[in-house]
């Protein structure tokens, strides 16, 4: 199994020619912090291997600061991958829950049993405050 697409995404909605991903962010101004954003929708896209049809899966979600320190408890998602022998890949929009305590550039890795499978990055950049 590996991710051929993952971003953070407003919304997905099913189009004409496919899914369309909708607000696709790589960052957010806050005026300070600590701040959580609840429920941040990621929209991944797996490439499965023969292997892996019908395999119970969990996928781990681990936010690192812009020093590469672990926060907080990761985030995790568990799901069982089609059976289908047609089936290729798999779509998912797990929402995750992330605690930002640094402005700076973080980094969100994607684990399946150990092995990181893709590292994003969400820039926090401070906001002034509007008067």
């Amino acid at each position: 199994m590996t991710i051929s697409c993952a971003v953070f995404v407003d919304s997905v909605r099913q189009g004409q020619n496919g899914i369309d991903l909708c607000g696709l962010s790589e960052g957010f101004g806050f005026p300070g912090l600590p701040v959580t954003l609840e429920k941040m929708p990621l929209f991944l896209n797996l490439e499965l291997d023969e292997a892996d049809r019908g395999k119970a899966c969990r996928l781990e979600f681990h936010l690192l600061s812009p020093h590469g320190q672990a926060l907080d408890s990761p985030n995790w998602l568990d799901f069982t991958l089609p059976t289908d022998d047609e089936a290729v890949t798999a779509k998912l929009l797990p929402t995750l829950d992330l605690t930002f305590h640094n402005f700076g550039i973080h980094t969100l890795e994607i684990r399946h049993e150990e092995t990181t499978l893709q590292r994003l990055q969400l820039t926090i950049t401070q906001q002034g405050l509007r008067r």
